[in-house]
């Protein structure tokens, strides 16, 4: 593995995140692998670092945050499941600078809802284009 290749789990529930940890320390990753019980989206600004080169959303929003998208270094992509209870959209965002990015649809998912205390609206949510 890369010397300068960092992992951050970001996990809000805290049975889950119990789990994630023991696995984690069974692999000896050292400090490559950080994992965080935290608010996926509002806890952001507490991690050491505040660029990303990829994030991967691992439970369905129905808008793609714009904290997010602030947060990943123009080159970077975000990929997530997107939509509904009943239906979703795996999506791929490239960012190509802080204005523009490049949308990729990946086909029909279906995921849990990502557990956070966010609310998508017009100010905090870039409007997605299901």
């Amino acid at each position: 593995m890369d010397e300068n290749i960092k992992l951050y789990i970001i996990e809000k529930v805290p049975e889950i995140y119990r789990i994630t940890k023991y696995n984690i320390d069974r692999i000896n990753a050292g400090d490559k692998i950080k994992i965080y019980n935290m608010d996926p989206i509002l806890d952001l600004n507490k991690l050491p670092i505040q660029e990303f080169d990829k994030i991967f959303i691992t439970g369905y929003l129905n808008a793609l945050p714009k904290e997010l998208y602030n947060r990943l270094k123009v080159g970077g992509l975000i990929c997530g499941p997107f939509g509904n209870s009943n239906q979703q959209t795996l999506i791929r965002y490239f960012k190509i600078n802080d204005e523009q990015y490049e949308e990729e649809n990946q086909g029909l998912v279906i995921f849990s809802p990502l557990i956070t205390e966010f609310t998508p609206n017009p100010t905090n949510s870039i409007k997605l284009n299901l």
